[in-house]
């Protein structure tokens, strides 16, 4: 019985480990349809563009959803680069798209749920995050690996040395041991350590000089925007590219009109 419970209790770890390891894939037919032209992106993004402002598409060149201003974050999940040029998908509610477009296509926002649009990545700045800094800090990294203890600390992660409180412990933490690297000493001699996934958290940093304090963030690094257009922009006319269901209804239409030729041609002869 006792080893039936252990291998129970196995399966049902291992179900929640691959669960936390699905990947969001987005329901948009031009994701879809151009599936090995997009990458996993995972990112924050500032609109950044010099005219004050962008627009949110339906597809890459296809139909405009919404005019949106400089400042506004986006977290772009996937990128397209193909022949439509570099974009981004993300992910908006109805609600917060209106609070926050300076124009909109009402017919284009579906009601009371999340959906899909697109963004020119040209138009975007990434906010300031733990990859920027390690490429921003690469040479100043140290190979190496530090233990830290939690146990009865009031812990803080950063999202990068000096960078945003992430998450401050309230509570005496149970003891857990965690292993950190890369190592980065920061210019007040302080040692920071990396660990990729802590408690449904990827990608944070520890203090090992001094893990329970809340007060280490420094200047900001998030890049300095053009300034916002305040006013209601009009939308641009959309693309008349082929829609994307075209392609495939076509496909579909070449290969039963070669069938029906083929069985033509049998029964003549």
């Amino acid at each position: 019985m006792k080893r039936l419970l252990c291998g129970f209790l196995s399966v049902c770890l291992l179900s929640v480990s691959a669960l936390a390891d699905v990947i969001w894939e987005p329901e948009s037919s031009f994701y879809a349809l151009h599936r090995g032209s997009c990458e996993l992106e995972q990112r924050s993004y500032w609109v950044n563009s010099p005219e004050g402002y962008t627009t949110l598409w339906d597809e890459p060149g296809g139909t405009p959803v919404a005019n949106i201003p400089n400042g506004t974050l986006l977290f772009v999940y996937y990128r397209y680069q193909g022949s439509r040029g570099d974009w981004g998908i993300v992910e908006y509610s109805a609600d917060t798209l209106r609070e926050t477009a300076l124009t909109l296509d009402e017919s284009e926002i579906p009601e009371d749920r999340w959906f899909e649009v697109w963004v020119p990545m040209e138009d975007l700045v990434n906010r300031y995050d733990n990859q920027s800094f390690l490429e921003e800090y690469a040479g100043e990294l140290l190979d190496e690996e530090r233990t830290l203890s939690l146990s009865g600390l009031l812990y803080c992660t950063y999202t990068y040395p000096e960078g945003p409180l992430n998450f401050h412990q309230t509570q005496k933490f149970e003891a857990v041991e965690l292993t950190l690297s890369p190592i980065y000493v920061d210019a007040s001699g302080r040692e920071w350590g990396h660990v990729g996934y802590f408690y449904g958290d990827r990608n944070v940093w520890f203090c090992i000089s001094d893990p329970e304090n809340p007060n280490l963030t420094g200047p900001s690094r998030e890049p300095e925007l053009y300034p916002a257009v305040t006013e209601a922009m009009e939308l641009p006319a959309a693309e008349r590219g082929i829609p994307v269901w075209v392609i495939p209804a076509v496909a579909a239409l070449c290969a039963v009109t070669g069938y029906l030729l083929f069985r033509m041609r049998r029964k003549k002869t």
